[in-house]
């Protein structure tokens, strides 16, 4: 098994022997990595400007907070997280030559581009959209790079438990495993993300 991203990407993982160890899901995956976001979220609000910065709509609106608003030294580290809805927005964007800005990662089609600085996206139940002015979508969008942003702090380390008796585990001669792992996320360097909403108008 390899580690596909994050610091430790490419290191591979040893692996139990039997067919009793099954993959990790990707349900599981999401449920590790959606409380992540959310404080990490959470703690760019309190820290970032009070309230949401706003970000200019269209390729020029983005454009300019990397080029201006994000310092030199954070734009070259900078990558831009938003939601579906942010994705299929950028999805739509064109240059002068009807080409779409958005670019799929040439190792990864499943990862994409935008003028060159790396898109990450989650879902809208995670990380949601303002429909709170109707006939308008505010699009949450942080740009910028979160490792000198914040820091994530990890409490009492991780604690694992393993059981071949709960749930079905038995029935299925299967052991399950329960890791929890308990973070604080805090503000490292608040001038090195900008926390925006761009507002667009629903088609």
């Amino acid at each position: 098994m390899k580690i596909i991203t994050g610091l430790a990407k490419g290191m591979n993982l040893e692996t139990l022997e039997g067919e009793a160890t099954r993959p990790t899901s990707q349900r599981v995956k999401e449920a590790v990595s959606v409380p992540v976001y959310v404080q990490v979220s959470d703690a760019l609000s309190m820290a970032v400007a009070a309230a949401i910065a706003a970000v200019g709509a269209g390729a020029d609106g983005l454009k300019k907070v990397l080029n201006v608003t994000l310092k030199p030294y954070f734009r070259n580290s900078a990558v831009i997280v938003t939601n579906q809805d942010g994705l299929n927005y950028l999805d739509t964007l064109k240059d002068k030559n009807d080409q779409y800005l958005l670019k799929p990662e040439v190792a990864d089609q499943t990862q994409y581009r935008f003028a060159g600085f790396p898109v990450k996206v989650y879902d809208n139940d995670t990380m949601p959209s303002n429909t709170a002015t109707s006939g308008k979508l505010g699009i949450p969008f942080i740009v910028g790079d979160l490792k000198e942003a914040v820091v994530m702090f990890e409490r009492k380390g991780i604690n694992i438990l393993s059981s071949n008796v709960a749930g079905d585990a038995f029935a299925q001669d299967m052991t399950y495993f329960r890791a929890i792992e308990r973070e604080v996320v805090k503000i490292r360097d608040a001038a090195a993300v900008v926390n925006g909403v761009m507002t667009v108008d629903i088609a």
